[in-house]
């Protein structure tokens, strides 16, 4: 979804480059790079559960606070934003009283028992795009499994997920865009 939302972003600056002038929505760019941030974190999220399923805590804590750190940013910066929405501004905000959590229990929980070195986030793996339609052929069997509906939205990440994914949808027609 992160590749998506930079795209989007990209199209829209080149559409207004080819009409020969600004976008006349000045926070559609905002919205689309906090989306394009927000979706990263929470690849970052997903990547971090994995790795305390492989019991690498380390790993863990580190791709955490990097998801709260830009959470934090993407909830700062639009919660000042004039034109957006109270609905986006809310989702933003529930994604990062989500993620805080998770981070400071991961912390709390490797620090006291774990001890293991947090390494920085640039010396993990990347986490992979997969663009959205990826599929299970590109998942482990375990992620194959939950892509096919295994699992049921609740409470946890996993539903603030799909909250926040399905609270900001982007409708293209309001931007004028072909």
């Amino acid at each position: 979804m992160a590749a998506f939302y930079a795209s989007a972003s990209t199209g829209l600056t080149a559409y207004a480059c080819l009409k020969g002038r600004a976008q006349a929505d000045k926070t559609w760019p905002h919205l689309l790079e906090w989306n394009e941030k927000a979706f990263g974190a929470w690849a970052q999220v997903h990547a971090a559960a994995e790795h305390a399923e492989a019991f690498e805590y380390g790993a863990q804590v580190s791709r955490l606070s990097s998801a709260l750190a830009v959470l934090e940013a993407v909830a700062k910066g639009s919660k000042a934003a004039a034109g957006l929405t109270a609905e986006a501004k809310v989702t933003f905000n529930e994604a990062l009283a989500a993620v805080k959590p998770m981070q400071q229990a991961a912390c709390r929980h490797n620090d006291a028992v774990y001890h293991e070195r947090v390494p920085p986030l640039a010396a993990l793996t990347a986490v992979e795009q997969h663009g959205g339609s990826g599929g299970p052929a590109a998942a482990t069997a375990r992620r194959a499994s939950a892509l096919r509906g295994s699992h049921t939205v609740g409470s946890g990440w996993r539903s603030a997920l799909c909250r926040s994914g399905l609270a900001v949808g982007l409708p293209w027609a309001a931007v004028g865009l072909p």
